[in-house]
């Protein structure tokens, strides 16, 4: 486990909540989900402008950059971005000030990354319900398979990844990539 120093301990500790409330009440795995997403999301985006403007992680990880912005302020001017959030237009402005193999990157090659995006829009339709995140679930996360529930989902063992489920799964890589995001890589 991190301690409450570490920037991942806020995500750790949802996933801890979670694990035990799961097992007792498997009806509530959307929301887990859903929250546990959330945390890493807030994670992912706040570790960008800390990077930008030259912190380090708790942990010492600093990634190398291309321009170094002199506060948020700056960072959000020159980016015309208020607000970072994991998408395609935020893959852009990472690679403008961050040198090659940052940890932003790294997570974007990652094997694993593909079915991070299956999970974004799992959570779009967890959030919104409406027929779009509904159609958008099914292609991409369901790859155009029968509509299952996000519970069904979430549950469903993965034969092709060892018999675990694509909620398990999903820990796991979010486990991963927070540690990708923080922690020194060798």
């Amino acid at each position: 486990m991190v301690d409450e120093q570490d920037e991942r301990y806020d995500l750790f500790q949802e996933i801890e909540k979670w694990k035990n409330l799961i097992q007792n009440n498997p009806e509530i795995i959307e929301l887990a989900f859903f929250k546990i997403f959330v945390k890493f999301e807030n994670l992912y985006t706040k570790m960008i402008p800390e990077y930008a403007i030259g912190n380090s992680s708790k942990l010492g990880k600093h990634e190398k950059l291309k321009m170094q912005f002199s506060d948020y302020d700056h960072l959000k001017k020159m980016t015309n971005v208020s607000y970072f959030e994991i998408n395609s237009r935020m893959k852009i402005i990472v690679e403008q000030i961050f040198e090659k193999d940052n940890c932003f990157e790294l997570i974007q090659q990652d094997s694993e990354w593909s079915f991070f995006q299956d999970c974004k829009y799992l959570r779009n339709f967890i959030a919104h319900e409406s027929d779009e995140a509904k159609r958008e679930y099914i292609s991409h996360s369901l790859h155009h398979k029968d509509f299952l529930e996000p519970k069904d989902y979430l549950l469903k063992k993965n034969r092709q990844k060892g018999g675990q489920s694509n909620y398990d799964r999903f820990v796991k890589m979010i486990k991963n990539f927070a540690t990708v995001l923080v922690e020194e890589q060798e």
